[in-house]
């Protein structure tokens, strides 16, 4: 056998037989706490995620209040300052994350195992027993009013909020515009009432990720155990989505550069068993590099530097998205495109090529999951956050693989409804 290569013959890309997650076991804590764990890896590292199931919606009367709070949770205690957090932090290898999305808020605390008790300690304390300073809470609050003001220059943010305005319904929990005036309103008083309505209201589900020892496990649970708030979950403040009527809306930046543009249409949510098949056909739409959006508007044509294309299974509705920015002359071609790119979905069908890259990307992307205990862990947390099925990720592997121009096609024509495509333009 020679051991010659022929470097102009590229080497053959084989496939994934089969990719399955490693289970996660869940345990309920004395004090009704429910304790998920990935035991999964060989770094000495472990990944505690705490996630509430409020966020935004059930704090819309005081608008960014929660995530304000959030911030300022590692910013003291009743027994340590924020900078005796920062540098124990630091100093053990540990640090803290917090997000508030539009039905959850989160905290992630990282840690090694050999440094996991004074990072976990903090953690709980942070949890029960914040103190949200006011020298800090001013700071974050003018912080938080300087981002909204420099996002209202922005073509993208423009578009993006003008296009949830749009076709949620101006009224909705989840379409509340905030302006920097409004985020200078926000008083201590809210903050501390948005902590003790979302975070002190109940016990979070735990996901405990990484290299999960028994003595780590039996840190965690005996850390979390110290938690004594209400075990019952609050209901999610689920409003559905009603557009206001009109399809398209421009939102005039008279110096902008470029123009962003959104296309959206209404569709199925993640429960719908279309869903799945119906995400492959919008990746083909312009979820990959190779995407037809991609192909004609970019490559082809050179009207923007980049278009995506995404489907958003939101717990009020789903949604396709098309996503992209150009220069103000070609607005009206890129809209056509985009309208003429829809309506080949419907009736062009798809090569075996075609479908073979798009293939290729998406178990790429499940495979890559596999490749840490962490993402692991947020495939599980996508049935809390998002209301996925439990065999999720199998259902994504197993329909990648089986799907065909037929069923794409069927896809298409079932859900591409170009008579409700709304359309936002932001700039010139």
């Amino acid at each position: 056998m020679s051991n010659n290569l022929d470097r102009k013959i590229a080497p053959e890309v084989g496939g994934f037989e089969s990719l399955s997650l490693p289970p996660m076991r869940t345990t309920t804590l004395s004090n009704g706490l429910t304790l998920n764990i990935i035991d999964y890896g060989q770094q000495e590292v472990t990944r505690l995620t705490a996630i509430w199931d409020s966020g935004n919606a059930e704090t819309a009367d005081i608008p960014k209040s929660l995530n304000l709070a959030a911030t300022l949770l590692r910013e003291g205690t009743a027994s340590t300052s924020g900078r005796e957090i920062a540098e124990a932090l630091d100093f053990n290898g540990a640090w803290l994350t917090t997000t508030v999305e539009s039905h959850n808020t989160t905290i992630n605390l990282f840690s090694l195992n050999s440094k996991f008790d004074e990072p976990l300690d903090i953690l709980i304390k942070i949890i029960s027993e914040p103190s949200f300073p006011a020298t800090e809470f001013d700071t974050y609050r003018c912080q938080m009013a300087q981002t909204a003001a420099l996002n209202e220059r922005k073509v993208s943010f423009l578009a993006e909020q003008e296009r949830v305005r749009l076709t949620y319904g101006s009224s909705h929990p989840l379409a509340v515009t905030v302006t920097p005036d409004q985020i200078l309103q926000i008083s201590r008083d809210d903050v501390v009432n948005a902590y003790s309505r979302v975070i002190r209201a109940s016990l979070p589900t735990v996901y405990l990720s990484g290299r999960v020892t028994r003595e780590i496990e039996e840190k965690a649970i005996k850390a979390l155990e110290r938690l004594d708030f209400p075990a019952a979950k609050r209901g999610l403040n689920i409003v559905e989505l009603v557009p206001d009527g009109s399809l398209s809306a421009k939102v005039d930046v008279d110096d902008a550069v470029q123009n962003a543009l959104s296309f959206t249409i209404p569709t199925i949510t993640r429960d719908h068993p279309d869903y799945i098949p119906l995400r492959m056909l919008v990746i083909m739409l312009g979820g990959f590099f190779g995407s037809r959006l991609t192909s004609n508007i970019r490559e082809d044509k050179g009207y923007t530097y980049g278009i995506n294309a995404g489907l958003f299974g939101m717990r009020e509705g789903g949604q396709i998205v098309v996503s992209t920015q150009c220069d103000p002359a070609y607005v009206g071609r890129v809209a056509d495109e985009v309208r003429n790119e829809l309506s080949r979905l419907r009736t062009d069908g798809f090569s075996e090529s075609e479908i073979a890259n798009m293939r290729k990307f998406v178990t790429s992307q499940l495979a890559s999951i596999l490749e840490s205990p962490f993402t692991i862990s947020d495939n599980y947390q996508l049935q809390q956050v998002c209301g996925t099925p439990d065999d999720y990720f199998r259902q994504q592997f197993q329909t990648v693989n089986a799907i065909d121009s037929d069923k794409l096609t069927l896809m298409a024509q079932r859900y591409i409804d170009l008579d409700h495509l709304y359309i936002v333009n932001a700039g010139k």
